[in-house]
């Protein structure tokens, strides 16, 4: 059952996040779909992947775990990351931080556009005032929302799996808890790294657009005061989203190819 429940949760995350891809919309350019998907308006690219992630977590929830009566005694006090090892809680927070990081200095970057939405980026030329399109509180503060109820599913996830009585066969449960606790931790790091590949593209795109102002017959360009890292935030992005998009293929791949563990009786 855990098998099936992990393969359910992760196909969510991905199906959210690959439906956001396909459909081609994001908020700075139109981009040609490689199919005819319009599901996702471009608006909601960044908030999709989380919401999505947020679903699969809750899924690998699932099968719940009762009380035992065989359960053995354990003194020490578990916590929602007593099977998560150290690296997983590290990995995760260090994403949190730089995303939270991001957004928060994208926004307040940003400037209202004609309608009051904080998604622009002004820059004064002194002969005129050019504005870009960038990652401010207009996208950022909907995403922000979402990472924080996604890592809450996440905490409240691991929770429930870590603190029911183990079992009489003490080193199976662990391992499996360790197991599903991965998948977790997994889906919640995928989620992350692809918002993280999508904000970090748009901040590319924000830095490498070609704006200018007409000064007589020259055209006087006007860049971007990051403009020097636009390629390295275009590279860093894709590399995000790939590994965000390899995270939860390996945890559904390796459900998939995991042989079925043999029950031994007791007599």
């Amino acid at each position: 059952m855990v098998r099936g429940f992990t393969l359910v949760g992760v196909g969510i995350a991905l199906f959210g996040a690959l439906i956001v891809e396909l459909s081609g919309n994001n908020a700075y350019s139109a981009v040609t779909s490689p199919l005819p998907l319009t599901w996702v308006p471009g608006d909601w690219r960044y908030v999709v992947p989380l919401i999505s992630g947020l679903a699969g977590v809750l899924v690998l929830m699932l099968p719940l775990l009762g009380r035992r009566s065989r359960g053995s005694a354990q003194l020490a006090r578990r916590t929602a990351f007593s099977f998560a090892g150290g690296r997983w809680p590290v990995f995760a927070g260090a994403l949190m931080g730089i995303v939270v990081i991001l957004s928060v200095a994208a926004g307040f970057a940003s400037s209202p556009d004609d309608v009051g939405r904080y998604r622009m980026f002004a820059m004064d030329s002194g002969a005129a005032e050019i504005r870009i399109l960038i990652y401010g509180w207009y996208y950022s503060l909907p995403s922000l929302i979402a990472i924080a109820l996604f890592a809450g599913a996440a905490a409240f996830t691991l929770s429930v799996i870590a603190h029911p009585p183990l079992a009489a066969d003490t080193l199976h449960d662990t391992a499996i808890r360790r197991e599903r606790t991965r998948n977790v931790m997994g889906v919640f790091a995928g989620g992350l790294l692809v918002h993280l590949g999508a904000v970090l593209t748009f901040l590319a795109y924000t830095g490498t657009s070609n704006v200018g102002v007409f000064q007589g017959e020259d055209i006087i360009p006007i860049i971007a005061p990051f403009a020097a890292f636009g390629p390295l935030l275009w590279i860093l992005g894709g590399a995000a989203s790939v590994l965000g998009f390899a995270c939860w293929f390996e945890i559904a791949l390796s459900s998939v190819r995991r042989p079925a563990r043999r029950r031994v009786s007791v007599p």
